[in-house]
């Protein structure tokens, strides 16, 4: 079995990363419910390596 790996850059905004989370989840937003904001706060304070927002 021959595997191959590719590496690339991609760069993101903040709200293409938790886009990703929630399109990796079809439940994530009904699990979180009321939550939902605290979650997106989470995770833009722990993405938030760039001042401009954009991170690769």
């Amino acid at each position: 079995m021959n595997r191959q790996v590719y590496e690339f850059l991609r760069p993101w905004t903040i709200e293409h990363a938790i886009g990703y989370l929630y399109s990796t989840s079809l439940f994530i937003r009904r699990l979180l419910g009321d939550r939902q904001t605290a979650f997106e706060e989470s995770v833009t304070d722990s993405l938030a390596i760039d001042p401009t927002g954009h991170f690769t």
